[in-house]
C-alpha cells in the first residue's frame, strides 16, 4: 500500500515542477520582451534625437539670420553659422575660438549679469553694439535663449542688424525734435490733422493768432473754425487733397474765439496714409495793402485812360478828317487780339494804345492832313513820319505796357517794307502787328480828304491779298473769321 501510494504521488509532483518551471520560462519572456521594447524605444528615441539634432544643425548653419552659440560659464563663442561669418567679417572656424567681449564691447560683469539672467528666465531681447572683423561697429538686436546640449546650459542668440533702422529712428527723433523747435517759435500756425480732417497737433501759435489754445482745438475738425461760408470750399479742398495727393496753397476766412473773422493763407502738405500737415497765417494786414494797391493801381489806370483819351481828342482836332479813327482802330485790335484768345487785360491794353496810335501826326501840318485830292511823294513821306514822332512824344513816359514801341511799329510789315525802321517778320511786337491789320482795315474802308471810302470788302480784299507778305497771318485769319463767319460790325 505504502509503494503505491508513493508511486501515485510522484507523478503529481513532477508535475507541479513542470509547471512552475513553465511559469517561470512565460516571466522570463515577458521580462525578455520588455526589455526588448524598451530597448527599441531607447535605440527610437535616439534615432529620432539624433534626427532632430541634425535637422536642428542643419537649420543652424543654413539660416539666413546670424546665430551664435555661447558658453555662458566662460562666455566664448561655442559655435556660429555661415550668416555669422558673413555678418562679422571672421570664418565659423575664427569665430569658435573667440570670446563673445571680441565682438560686444561691453564690460565682462555686464555681460556676465545679462547671460545669467538670460539662463535663467525666459528669452530675452537685448539691443547691442557689435564690433566686426574691419573694426566697424553695428547696432544689432539679439534675441536669446536658453538651450541645452549634452546636459550643458547654453545661450541660443539670434542677432539682427538694426542700423539703419536705428539711423532712421534717429532721423526721426530729431526731425520731430526740430520740428517741434521751429513750430514753438515760428509766428504761423503749424497744425497737423488726420485723414478726417480732426487736429492732432497744433503749435503754440494759435493762441497769439486765434485766441484758442492748442488743447482747444486739438481733437476737433479744422473747418470747426472757418467762417461758415468757406466751409464748403474747404471740404472740397480736403477731398481733393486725398485724390491728387499734392501741395496746395488756399485763403480762406478764420473765426477767432472771440467771433470775429480773420483772412487767412493755408499752405497744406498731404502724407500718405498720415493725413495733412499745414501752415496757416494771419493775411489780414497784406489783403488791406493788396486793397490799397489795387485801388492804387485802379486810380492809374483811369488816369491813363483819361491822359490817353485826351491825347486822342488832340489828335483829332488837329486831323478832323480822320475824327473817331483812333478809337475805332483801338477796338477793332482789341476784338481781333481777343478772337485770337489773348487775355482780357492785354486786349483792352491794345484798346488804349490805338486810341492814340497816330499821336505823332500833331507834329505834321494840319493843312497837309486835310489836302484833298493825291498827296505828293514828299508831302507822303512827310506824313509817314508821324509813327515815329509817335515814339518820340511817348518814348521817355512809363506805360505798363511798351504804347511807345508798338505806335512806332505799326506801319512795319511781315516782308520789311514797312516804315520806319523796315522791320521784318517778328522783329516787331504782336501787338503792333494786329495794330496794322486794324489800321488798314479802318482806313481802308473809311473816307479820306484825298480820296472817298473804298468800302470794307476792299479794304478785307487789301489785307487777305497780302497775307503773309505785309500782313501776320495769323491775325488776318482771325480777322476774317470775324467778319465772315462771325458777322462781325466795324465801330461807328
Amino acid at each position: 500500500m505504502v509503494t503505491a501510494t508513493m508511486q501515485h504521488k510522484h507523478p503529481s509532483s513532477v508535475d507541479n515542477q513542470l509547471l512552475l518551471l513553465q511559469q517561470e520560462n512565460s516571466r522570463l519572456k515577458a521580462v525578455l520582451k520588455e526589455h526588448e521594447e524598451k530597448l527599441a524605444a531607447s535605440l527610437h528615441k535616439d534615432e529620432l534625437l539624433n534626427a532632430s539634432e541634425e535637422k536642428f544643425k542643419k537649420l543652424f548653419e543654413e539660416h539666413s539670420a546670424v546665430m551664435l552659440v555661447i558658453d555662458p560659464e566662460t562666455a566664448n563663442i561655442v559655435d556660429a553659422n555661415r550668416a555669422a561669418a558673413s555678418f562679422y567679417g571672421w570664418t565659423v572656424e575664427e569665430l569658435r575660438t573667440m570670446h563673445i567681449q571680441q565682438i560686444n564691447p561691453l564690460s565682462a560683469d555686464v555681460l556676465q549679469k545679462e547671460m545669467t539672467n538670460t539662463l535663467s528666465s525666459a528669452p530675452n531681447r537685448f539691443v547691442f553694439c557689435h564690433r566686426r572683423s574691419d573694426g566697424s561697429l553695428r547696432d544689432v538686436e539679439v534675441f536669446s535663449n536658453r538651450i541645452e546640449v549634452a546636459g550643458k546650459a547654453l545661450l541660443y542668440s539670434v542677432i539682427h542688424d538694426i542700423t539703419e533702422r536705428k539711423q532712421a529712428e534717429q532721423a526721426l527723433e530729431l526731425s520731430e525734435i526740430m520740428f517741434r523747435s521751429i513750430a514753438e517759435q515760428i509766428s504761423e500756425i503749424i497744425f497737423v490733422t488726420d485723414q478726417t480732417g480732426v487736429t492732432t497737433y497744433a503749435s503754440p501759435a494759435v493762441e497769439a493768432i486765434t485766441g484758442y489754445k492748442p488743447s482747444e482745438v486739438i481733437g476737433r475738425r479744422f473747418i470747426e473754425f472757418l467762417a461758415e461760408e468757406d466751409i464748403e470750399r474747404a471740404v472740397s479742398a480736403f477731398q481733393e487733397g486725398l485724390v491728387i495727393k499734392t501741395d496746395y496753397l488756399l485763403e480762406f476766412r478764420y473765426r477767432r474765439k472771440d467771433g470775429t473773422i480773420f483772412d487767412s493763407e493755408v499752405h497744406v502738405q498731404y502724407y500718405e496714409k498720415q493725413g495733412f500737415i499745414g501752415l496757416l497765417r494771419d493775411i489780414t494786414s497784406r489783403k488791406a495793402a493788396e486793397k490799397r494797391l489795387s485801388d492804387s493801381v485802379m486810380q492809374l489806370e483811369h488816369m491813363m485812360n483819361g491822359t490817353l483819351q485826351v491825347i486822342a481828342n488832340m489828335v483829332d482836332a488837329h486831323d478832323p478828317y480822320t475824327a473817331g479813327h483812333q478809337r475805332r482802330v483801338g477796338i477793332i485790335a482789341s476784338d481781333i487780339a481777343r478772337e485770337m484768345g489773348w487775355p482780357e487785360e492785354q486786349c483792352e491794353n491794345l484798346k488804349l494804345i490805338g486810341l492814340v496810335h497816330d499821336i505823332g501826326k500833331i507834329a505834321i501840318p494840319a493843312e497837309l492832313l486835310s489836302k484833298p485830292g493825291e498827296l505828293s511823294p514828299i508831302a507822303y513821306d512827310l506824313i509817314k513820319t508821324h509813327a515815329e514822332e509817335g515814339y518820340q512824344i511817348l518814348k521817355d513816359i512809363e506805360f505798363p505796357v511798351p504804347i511807345a514801341r508798338i505806335i512806332r511799329e505799326h506801319h512795319e510789315r511781315m516782308d520789311g517794307s514797312g516804315y520806319p525802321q523796315g522791320l521784318k517778320g517778328d522783329e516787331t511786337l504782336a501787338e503792333s502787328r494786329i495794330l496794322a491789320v486794324a489800321d488798314v482795315l479802318d482806313a481802308i474802308s473809311g473816307h479820306r480828304p484825298y480820296r472817298p471810302s473804298l468800302g470794307l470788302e476792299a479794304a478785307i480784299r487789301e489785307i487777305e491779298t497780302h497775307r503773309g507778305s505785309l500782313f501776320d497771318p495769323e491775325v488776318v485769319d482771325a480777322m476774317l473769321r470775324l467778319i465772315r463767319e462771325k458777322g462781325y460790325q466795324l465801330p461807328l
